[in-house]
């Protein structure tokens, strides 16, 4: 009966699965790391960008920016790599202000507005620190 107990337990003990890997950076390390990796600067846009006027006096262009929006998600993987993945979003509009301070929305176009993203998933390596993937 105790050699049965013994016996049971080694196999339960030897059949679990290996612990997982600790990691040897911190989220915020790797959030910095991916973020400072080419080509990364719209993804990873956390403020909205400033509105723009220019032109005479009597005829202002403007360049305006509303509903910024951004996120980032890191997960470790017990393979040791680190998934960053991070989205900024904004809505733009050029306009045109004459003396009165009224834009003249007769001449809006289509293209005179939209929606800018910007998306990106870094692979950062935890052993090394690198960017493995863009």
């Amino acid at each position: 009966m105790m050699l049965t107990l013994v016996v049971a337990g080694l196999v339960i003990g030897c059949s679990s699965e290996p612990a997982a890997p600790v990691a040897n950076l911190t989220e915020e390390e790797v959030i910095a790391i991916a973020r400072s990796s080419e080509g990364r600067d719209g993804c990873f846009r956390t403020t909205a960008p400033k509105d723009e006027e220019y032109g005479p006096f009597s005829l202002i262009d403007y360049v305006s920016f509303t509903n910024f929006a951004h996120s980032q998600y890191v997960s470790f993987k017990p393979s040791g790599i680190w998934i960053v993945t991070a989205k900024s979003s904004w809505a733009w509009e050029n306009g045109k202000i004459f003396d009165s301070d009224i834009p003249n929305w007769s001449e809006k176009k289509p293209e005179d507005s939209g929606v800018t993203e910007h998306e990106c998933t870094v692979i950062v390596d935890d052993a090394t620190g690198r960017v493995t993937s863009n």
